[in-house]
């Protein structure tokens, strides 16, 4: 596999050699683990032995943990090449192992905690759960909002699965921290404690909390637990469940001229450096697409006067086809969509104002579609935008519709905009509201700025899509829709032609 840090392949493990054979079925499997937000790049080397510690190159494949995993009926199926020539098939299947069903829901209040905030005012207190690896390292699970002015607060329930809270160990050590607010973010610290959700199922309910010192601050006291075991987002995909790609791009005038260096919009003729929106489109359709079956994406633009050869309109719209053929909206893969988007900016005049109800509308119909069919398919609409939405209220009820659908709509924020409109409409805090107080049943929002990822394609692909999975299993358990059971084959299969092959995973 690719360590996307050093960009080196390292050795996960090899088979064992079996002579005289042109259709081998290895027995020797591998575990690696599987992260939805990481592109993580593997390859698959085939090597002949001569039987005198020598080998000698048959061809390699390479691809994806994400495509493997999300591979139709669990069955992979890819090309041997060598030197541009086909050299045979591999067949790669796949199985979770040691999945973490594990739901809480919690609440957690203080007593009599220190304050750390002097004579004429009192500790705003929050709480930082943190998972304790095996090395030490702690890894920040989940944070509560902060009470201010409250020595005896009370926080609000909350949940998260033991996937993120406690890794699947329920003896693992879980670090609870108590932080007094600040305004300028030098957060002062209370006090902590340490437990493991095993303490919790045997009854454990109180904890004091210790300064760096040793010395006491307070306690903490679990006032509601329980815990559940839900499925998984594998469980889904593994079920057949299939995520289905919608792309809107942001043509408003803010983005600059197309034709001007400094435009966010700007293609460099000699493709030494892609611009942000290829950026975002690259890193993160490539993950999205590996669980797609048919990998087609509707692209549609907004904010754009579009001027196509056949499909040209008088002014502006707020949903048209980077094709230019209504009847014809889908690109192909990533490559196809960046040729489609590049295509698309020979056509349109950058104009505005920037609103998202009309692509959010077309999303909607889609999205109701699968659902009235029954289908398990789930869609993610990929928003890229530049700058602030005007349409706000439009935008809000349109999201609160769709929390009651197998949608998810990830916006990403390109250009050096503030974005604050867009903040509110990722609903973490659960504070977005329609009219007359109405709220998204669920969170379905993911807003992530392409600046704060340090314009790198790897990290914006992991903020952007961490929230995806949960999303897709709160609306699959909110619906009750069950996994479907998965498709194996049995080792005898595995020999098969690849031609039976394609034909058994496409049943």
């Amino acid at each position: 596999m690719k360590n996307a840090e050093t960009n080196q392949w390292i050795t996960i493990g090899r088979t064992e050699t079996i002579k005289d054979n042109l259709n081998p079925n290895f027995k020797k499997t591998f575990v690696v683990d599987y992260i939805f937000e990481v592109k993580q790049q593997c390859r698959f080397q085939v090597l002949d032995d001569d039987g005198k510690n020598s080998f000698d190159e048959v061809g390699e494949c390479q691809t994806t943990i994400g495509a493997i995993v999300g591979a139709k009926n669990n069955i992979y199926i890819a090309d041997i090449q060598r030197k541009g020539q086909s050299a045979g098939n591999i067949v790669i299947l796949s199985e979770a192992t040691q999945d973490c069903r594990d739901h809480i829901y919690m609440q957690w209040k203080g007593v009599k905690l220190k304050n750390v905030d002097g004579l004429f005012d009192k500790s705003d207190p929050f709480l930082r759960f943190k998972r304790v690896r095996e090395d030490k390292m702690q890894f920040l699970s989940h944070e509560t909002e902060v009470i201010m002015d409250n020595l005896n607060p009370i926080w609000k329930p909350f949940e998260i699965t033991g996937q993120k809270l406690y890794n699947g160990d329920k003896y693992r050590p879980i670090k609870l921290e108590c932080w007094d607010w600040q305004k300028n973010q030098n957060h002062q610290f209370i006090g902590e404690c340490q437990f493991s959700i095993q303490d919790l199922l045997n009854g454990k309910k109180e904890f004091e909390l210790y300064d760096s010192k040793q010395k006491k601050t307070g306690n903490l006291q679990l006032i509601n637990f329980n815990l559940t075991e839900r499925p998984t987002f594998l469980d889904y995909i593994r079920g057949n469940t299939q995520i289905n790609v919608v792309l809107a791009v942001d043509f408003t005038a803010s983005n600059g001229a197309i034709q001007q260096p400094n435009s966010l919009h700007y293609i460099n003729p000699n493709n030494q450096q892609l611009n942000q929106y290829q950026q975002a489109i690259l890193s993160v359709g490539e993950i999205l697409l590996d669980y797609d079956f048919d990998k087609k994406v509707p692209c549609y633009g907004f904010g754009g006067h579009p001027k196509f050869p056949n499909f040209h309109l008088n002014g502006v719209s707020h949903c048209f086809p980077l094709s230019g053929n209504p009847q014809d909206t889908e690109a192909l893969g990533t490559i196809e969509i960046l040729n489609l988007y590049r295509y698309s900016l020979q056509y349109v005049s950058l104009s505005g104002p920037t609103l998202f109800g009309p692509i959010l509308q077309e999303t909607l119909k889609l999205a109701n579609l699968c659902k009235s069919q029954g289908s398990q398919i789930y869609t993610v609409l990929l928003i890229l935008t530049d700058g602030e939405i005007h349409d706000m209220e439009n935008t809000i009820e349109a999201i609160i519709e769709a929390s009651n659908l197998p949608l998810s709509v990830i916006i990403i924020g390109v250009g050096n905009s503030q974005f604050d409109n867009m903040q509110k409409l990722d609903g973490d805090n659960g504070q977005l509201a329609g009219q007359g107080g109405r709220k998204p049943s669920r969170d379905l929002v993911q807003f992530v700025p392409f600046r704060n990822a340090n314009q790198n394609p790897i990290v914006l692909a992991q903020q952007v899509l961490a929230e995806v999975p949960d999303q897709l299993v709160k609306y699959m358990i909110q619906q009750g829709i069950k996994p479907t059971p998965p498709t194996y084959i049995n080792q005898s299969q595995a020999g098969m032609g690849q031609t039976q092959m394609i034909n058994l995973q496409q049943q």
